[in-house]
């Protein structure tokens, strides 16, 4: 059974994580400073700073990110139905982990995935979440694989999606903790966009779930319902069930 929460307790859990954002800007902001000021001026000049601030700006992106998909997460803007195929998103993003050098990633398809009718962005918005979330538990240096299918449960059909990710070194979370807001994996701020996550998901009466295999090596399981879609005979109008 799910508990609806009030709008005093909604706007309250809004103005917490509004807070606990730019509080987080704030801060890597005031580490890029603090690097400028202590690069000497020739230094910066042949551009050496950009590896020292790397990891401060990608942080304040991602933060930026997921202010701006807020609404999403308090269930505030209108749904906008759109194809998506989680194939192909599942390959771009794994482009982007190829790049790291370190982290190597292996990818199983045992069955075709159908395309899914969803709000539009979506499942991108998750499975980007997801991936993000696995990699801090790998960190710099282990292996991501993904495996991906399709499961029935009580007569619904679902696509099953598990990302496992195994460290050199200790996953640093439990398994209560991956949807606090404010949850950091190895440095990293984390928690948001898999609190994000998790309640789209449950918009689309989908799942999140982590486990904990040993102190190196965590698995996320996503569950996203098959809608089933159709044309209405005679007219050019898509029913979903």
């Amino acid at each position: 059974m799910v508990v609806q929460k009030s709008s005093k307790e909604r706007k309250k859990e809004f103005t917490e994580v509004i807070r606990f954002l730019v509080h987080e800007i704030q801060n890597n902001l005031h580490i890029i400073k603090m690097e400028l000021e202590l690069l000497p001026p020739e230094i910066m000049a042949q551009g050496a700073t950009a590896e020292a601030l790397s990891k401060p700006i990608t942080t304040i992106n991602k933060l930026l990110r997921d202010l701006g998909d807020l609404p999403d997460y308090f269930a505030l803007s209108e749904p906008k139905l759109c194809e998506e195929n989680p194939e192909q998103i599942l390959e771009e993003l794994a482009v982007g982990v190829k790049m790291s050098q370190r982290v190597h990633l292996h990818l199983v398809r045992n069955h075709p995935l159908p395309i899914l009718r969803v709000n539009s962005g979506d499942l991108r918005k998750v499975l980007e979440r997801v991936m993000e979330f696995s990699q801090a538990l790998v960190g710099d240096a282990g292996n991501l694989e993904i495996e991906t299918g399709r499961k029935n449960i009580d007569g619904q059909e679902y696509i099953e999606l598990k990302i496992a990710s195994s460290s050199t070194d200790s996953l640093e979370v439990e398994e209560k903790e991956i949807f606090q807001p404010f949850l950091r994996v190895k440095g990293r701020q984390i928690g948001l966009g898999m609190a994000l996550a998790q309640e789209i998901m449950r918009r689309h009466q989908g799942l999140i779930s982590f486990r904990k295999e040993n102190s190196k090596r965590g698995q996320v399981t996503v569950l996203i319902r098959v809608q089933s879609v159709h044309k209405e005979p005679g007219t050019s109008k898509t029913l979903v069930k």
